[in-house]
């Protein structure tokens, strides 16, 4: 099965890719608020969350909390399970 960590790194060296964007990689710690994705970032100015996910791994309940948050301020969010949802995902943003 595939480890989150290496979903994680193909992903952020797209992301890198992407002309007028900026991103970064969570690393959770006790000092950090519960449920924040793990990618974050900026878009043509417009904030993103990505988290991801393996196998069966499911979001959490604090993590559907932050997830309807930034929705709810005006951010768009995915959980994604390979780097092709997250492509499909920011290509929805650029073309909106």
């Amino acid at each position: 099965m595939a480890l989150e960590k290496n979903l994680t790194a193909s992903v952020m060296r797209w992301l890198k890719t992407i002309p007028n964007s900026w991103w970064l990689k969570v690393h959770g710690s006790p000092m950090q608020m519960a449920g924040v994705p793990d990618i974050i970032g900026c878009l043509d100015g417009h904030f993103v969350g990505i988290e991801l996910k393996v196998g069966s791994n499911q979001t959490s309940k604090i993590q559907k909390f932050m997830i309807a948050k930034i929705k709810t301020a005006g951010g768009s969010t995915v959980v994604a399970y390979s780097l092709k949802e997250v492509r499909t995902f920011i290509e929805r943003i650029q073309n909106a």
